[in-house]
């Protein structure tokens, strides 16, 4: 099991724990989904080619 695939099972796991942007781009990248900083504020826009918003 990948690094990104542990964490996701631990996500799975403990939803409400400690998680980080960064754990959540590892993920997000492993799986083909874009994981997008914002431009201002602080929402990241997180998106995959199969559910885009038209």
């Amino acid at each position: 099991m990948g690094q990104a695939e542990k964490r996701l099972a631990g996500m799975r796991r403990n939803p409400a724990g400690d998680w980080t942007i960064d754990d959540i781009a590892v993920v997000c990248r492993a799986y083909g989904i874009d994981c997008v900083p914002p431009a201002r504020g602080s929402h990241y826009d997180i998106s995959h080619a199969t559910r885009r918003r038209s």
